[in-house]
């Protein structure tokens, strides 16, 4: 499949097909149905998806950089070693999401549900979590450096060995999150705590 720049595709359905290589530039797919869709080491570089199903799609080894799932549903979708940097997740429907060994750095999942989500060993550097709901989540050795988790709730949520350098736990809803001792005593001294 040759390269692809600049094109705006609408209504086109491509169900249960096997995406392989493809590579789309600053398009924009609206309305489309790639339900169940499986793509493999694609490129999609400022593309933007609006209306779209992608419900189970299977994304292996994708490059999804500085794009939009605008009003999509991406549920039961699955990512695994995917780079999705600084992909706007926010408005679309993540419900059973899963992501395995993804970036994520810088990447917008405002308001999202993405609870009991296993982002375990992701990248979420600088990512914006503004308000979402990682509720019972496994963030387990995910990098959180910088990450924005201004009224995110985090409860029961699993953070043991992640880092959270310059993420500011301190404006998250942490009620029961499991922290390891590292974590605990930099959330202490972010208080003002002393920590001896």
């Amino acid at each position: 499949m040759s390269p692809i720049t600049g094109q705006t595709i609408t209504s086109e359905t491509f169900c249960d097909e096997t995406w392989q290589e493809a590579v789309y530039t600053d398009c924009r797919f609206r309305g489309c149905n790639f339900s169940e869709t499986i793509f493999r080491h694609c490129q999609f570089v400022n593309c933007r998806f609006e209306f779209c199903a992608c419900n189970g799609t299977v994304w292996e080894n994708c490059q999804i950089t500085n794009g939009s799932f605008s009003s999509t549903s991406l549920f039961g979708a699955s990512f695994s070693a995917c780079k999705c940097t600084g992909t706007d997740f926010s408005g679309a429907d993540v419900s059973a999401i899963s992501f395995s060994r993804c970036r994520l750095d810088y990447t917008l999942f405002t308001g999202c549900d993405l609870r009991r989500l296993d982002l375990r060993g992701c990248d979420l550097s600088y990512a914006d979590l503004t308000s979402s709901c990682l509720k019972r989540a496994n963030l387990q050795d995910c990098r959180l450096h910088g990450a924005r988790v201004q009224g995110c709730d985090l409860q029961e949520c699993d953070l043991r060995g992640a880092d959270i350098s310059g993420c500011d736990l301190k404006s998250a809803h942490l009620q029961k999150t499991h922290l390891d001792i590292r974590q605990a005593s930099q959330l202490a001294e972010s208080l003002g705590a002393i920590v001896e």
